[in-house]
C-alpha cells in the first residue's frame, strides 16, 4: 500500500511536480498505530517545497484543494467518488469499489500511472463531459440500489423523490 505513495513522492521530487498529501481524516482518531505521515517521514528525512502534507486533524477542506487541484490520486477513500464533480482526474491505486466505470483513471502499471502523473501536471482542468455521463449513471445506480433494498423512506425524508419528479426522473 506505502510503495505507490512513496513512488509518487519521488516522481514528484525528480519531475518538480506541485503534490498536496491530504492525510485522511480518519486517521486523526488511530491511537498506538503509525499513520501516514509518520511512515512518509521514515523514508523521506526532509521533503522539498513542491510536496505538502496536511495533516489528518488540519480543519483544511479536501474540497477546496480538489478546487485547485489538476488531479486527485485515492487508494480507496469515498472521496474518488466525488473528484470527478469537480471536474478533477481521479487516479485510483487501490481497489476501491466505484473502480472501472468510466469515471476514474486507472493505471495497471507503476509505467502507466507516471504517464498520467505527467499528463496531468502540464494541462489545464478540463470538462469531460463522457467522465462526467458516466459518474452520473454511476450514482444514479447507486441511488437506484439504496431505494431497491429497502431505503425509500430516506429518499422521502430528504426530498429526494419531489427532486426527482421535478426534472423528469424517479429515483
Amino acid at each position: 500500500q506505502y510503495d505507490w505513495i512513496f513512488k509518487t513522492i519521488g516522481f514528484c521530487i525528480t519531475k518538480n511536480i506541485n503534490l498536496v498529501i491530504r492525510i485522511h481524516p480518519g486517521e486523526a482518531k488511530m491511537k498506538g498505530k503509525h499513520t501516514l505521515s509518520e511512515i512518509i517521514s521514515t523514508k523521506f528525512k526532509k521533503l522539498p517545497s513542491n510536496i505538502t502534507i496536511i495533516m489528518a486533524d488540519d480543519k483544511a477542506s479536501s474540497y477546496n484543494i480538489l478546487n485547485n487541484a489538476k488531479a486527485a490520486i485515492v487508494f480507496v477513500s469515498t472521496i474518488g467518488i466525488e473528484i470527478p464533480f469537480y471536474d478533477t482526474p481521479c487516479i485510483v491505486v487501490g481497489d476501491a469499489y466505484y473502480k472501472n466505470y468510466g469515471f476514474t483513471y486507472n493505471p495497471d502499471s507503476f509505467g502507466e500511472y507516471y504517464e498520467m502523473l505527467h499528463k496531468f501536471s502540464e494541462r489545464e482542468k478540463v470538462v469531460d463531459i463522457n467522465v462526467k455521463d458516466k459518474l452520473y449513471k454511476y450514482v444514479l445506480s447507486l441511488d437506484n440500489y439504496r431505494r431497491y433494498i429497502g431505503y425509500g423512506e430516506y429518499y422521502k425524508y430528504t426530498g429526494r423523490e419531489e427532486i426527482g419528479k421535478n426534472r423528469g426522473h424517479s429515483f
